[in-house]
Order: structure tokens, then sequence, then C-alpha cells
């Protein structure tokens, strides 16, 4: 059955706002929120390959071995005096432990009626519900308690390579304006993803860049669970292998989120979570030799960083290796009090 264009399967969307080109709603129904899923597999298995390659594996087949979905053999199936044909695989999507607790931001193209942008958004509420938020898995939030009921927490932003530029990206946050209204809560966290290819060097250097002019202040800070080490004159990724995290199962997958993963991007093929997943994540991709140091020169911010840092968020700490994703998250959070009155009156103007 084709369910794109098929108003009857969405017709339980919660719509935001519009433009001619594209509408911005809360996916209420289960084939909008798979075409959401299935947009996030696609933005992250092109900005964070190795990682998310092997996630995916997984998830599509719980029970096999990375020599398994390595192996062309496993693909396929042999009948006795036949050629071996491929399986017909499932569509592969992002998903993980979080995502029946969230809500599902889209934008939707309204000429295919396809998802083209999403971010998730999970609320203080389903997070104690669920038991914890996204984040915790990757940081130690003590120092957020007094405010945890206040904290919606963002991630998983990607959107279509197709439309990159900022448009998408910004008609997402007026949505998410429009869906703050009336609401009880002061804060937006999440995080900004950028890629470990170059072993961590510019994610780095970023950090030594934007600190301490853009720190959120003590009453924000946040511990990396996997620390990056950040040596004067070489950045480095911890060589140590991971521990679970005491928080949730590792095979939670990730998030990427002004909350809960603001993967970036807008021009670099992932995201820049918005990191924005637009391609939210920018990155290198050469990896460093033992050794080697930072080379001179300023480190590339990532378009959503960039966005977000600009609508007055700050960064709680340093930032978080996810061996798992192969990429380096930076915390950060969004006093709502604090947003640029430039936003403010963008947001307003959009999503009347």
């Amino acid at each position: 059955m084709n369910i794109v264009g098929d108003p009857a399967l969405f017709s339980a969307d919660e719509i935001l706002c519009q433009t001619v080109r594209m509408t911005v709603a809360i996916a209420r129904s289960k084939p909008r929120i798979a075409q959401a899923l299935s947009l996030r597999a696609r933005v992250f298995r092109e900005e964070f390959a190795p990682g998310f390659a092997e996630q995916a594996g997984a998830a599509a087949d719980p029970g096999s071995t990375a020599a398994d979905r390595s192996d062309p053999a496993s693909h396929c199936h042999c009948a006795a005096g036949s050629l071996a044909q491929p399986v017909a695989l499932a569509p592969v999507r992002d998903e993980d432990l979080f995502d029946p607790w969230c809500a599902h931001l889209v934008a939707i193209d309204n000429r295919s009626d396809r998802v083209v942008g999403t971010y998730r958004i999970l609320t203080p509420e389903a997070s104690r519900q669920l038991g914890c938020r996204y984040a915790e898995q990757e940081f130690w939030l003590t120092r957020l308690d007094p405010i945890r009921d206040q904290i919606v927490e963002l991630g998983r932003a990607c959107v279509d390579p197709d439309f990159r530029g900022g448009a998408a990206l910004m008609l997402m946050w007026s949505g998410l304006a429009r869906w703050l209204v009336g609401q009880p809560y002061t804060h937006l966290m999440g995080c900004v993803s950028l890629t470990l290819a170059d072993g961590g060097k510019q994610a780095g250097a970023l950090y030594r860049q934007l600190m301490p002019a853009h720190d959120a202040g003590e009453c924000f800070r946040v511990w990396p669970i996997h620390r990056l080490r950040l040596d004067p004159g070489l950045v480095r990724a911890a060589a140590d292998p991971p521990e679970a995290s005491p928080a949730v199962p590792s095979s939670a997958g990730r998030e990427g989120s002004v909350g809960a993963s603001m993967v970036a991007a807008p021009n670099t093929g992932q995201n820049t979570h918005q990191s924005t997943h637009q391609s939210t994540h920018q990155s290198t991709r050469h990896n460093p030799a033992p050794g080697q140091a930072v080379e001179s020169g300023p480190p590339e911010m990532p378009p959503l960083l960039r966005a977000y840092l600009r609508a007055g968020a700050r960064i709680m700490g340093e930032p978080c290796v996810d061996h798992d994703m192969h990429c380096v998250d930076f915390p950060v959070i969004l006093p709502l009090d604090r947003l640029d009155v430039r936003f403010r009156q963008r947001f307003a103007s959009l999503a009347a």
C-alpha cells in the first residue's frame, strides 16, 4: 500500500505552522513517525557511517553478530540447485527505547507529503515515567536536579540533504516555539554532535575556542561519562574502552539534540543533530596519526551549534565521546528567557 499522499493515514498529525512549501507538525500516526525514523537512519548513516551501520545492522537482526553482518553470505539464502537470491530487507529505521516516549516534530514537504526534517521531544513527564533522560547515558546531570521538571530534551534532529539551507530548520524551530506556548517548561537541552573521524581533533579545538565565552556556568555544569582528552597542543579521543552507562543500556542508541541531541546539519550531509543532522554534523575526515599535533587554524563550527549559540544557548561542560556512534557530543542548554529577541520575532512571524 502506498502511504505517501493518503490523507487518512496522516489526519491525526497536529499541525503547528505552515508555509507554501512545508508544514511542521507533531506526528501522531505510525506511518508519519515511520517516515521520520527512516529519514534519521538515512541522514545519520551518511554522517556517522561506522557507528550507525553497526547499530542499524544489530537492530535489523538482534541475533546476528558483527561477523555475520560483514559476511555477504549472511544477506542471502541458497536453495539447492538455484542461484543465491537476496533476502528482502526491512526498511532501515533509526529508533531506540526513547522513541515511544517522545513526541516527534516533523517538517513535511507539501508537494511529496514526505518528512524532510525531524526533531524528537522528550518532556520531563515522559522521562520521569521512562526512568531517565537520554543525556544521562552520556553525562552526569546532578547539577540540573533543581530544574529537572522544567527541562525539555530535544534530540535526533536532522534535515534531508535536499532541504538544507536553513528554511526547514527555522520552520521546525517555529513549530517548536508554538508547541511550547502554554507549557510550564523553561529550558531546552540537547547535544550537538561532531564526528570522531579525525580522532577528536576538531572537537577538542572547538571546545577550547568556545570556552569560557559560551560557558553556561556552574549551576548548569554537567560532566561527561566518557571524556574527550584535551591535552595541550594535542586532542585525541579517549583510548580506553567505554564503560557501560549507569543510566540506560548502551544499546539505547544515540540521540542528537538541543536537547537530547541536536545533531548538526545544514550543509555537511549529516545533521547539524541539526548539527542537525541537516547535516548537522560537520566533520573532518582525516584521522591523525598517534601523537600528531592539532593543525593550526580555527576549527570549523557546525552550523547547528552556531545557530544555537546565536539563539542564546550555552555549553554546559566538556563534550562526551560516543563510541557507539563514533562522534563527540557537546551538551547545550537554552534558558527560554534568554532566547535572543531576533529569534523571538522570527519565530513569532513564521508560526503565525
